[in-house]
């Protein structure tokens, strides 16, 4: 968390709400030590891989960068 607060730039998280790996608390938890405006976008039935949703995770991607590079 410490490392976290470290950061001035935005953060995107994202994060499948089917991950047996990490916690979909523990990405919610992170966001309180993150900087204003980063954000966090929950992918439905997806896991830590996001298989299923790789389009869906590169727009994602594709949008924050255009925004906040």
């Amino acid at each position: 968390r410490k490392i976290c607060e470290a950061i001035e730039s935005p953060v995107l998280v994202i994060h499948g709400n089917r991950d047996s790996r990490v916690p979909l608390e523990f990405s919610k938890s992170l966001m309180g030590h993150l900087p204003k405006n980063s954000r966090l976008e929950i992918i439905k039935g997806e896991d830590h891989h996001f298989e299923k949703a790789v389009p869906k995770v590169a727009k994602l991607s594709a949008e924050w960068f255009s925004k906040n590079l």
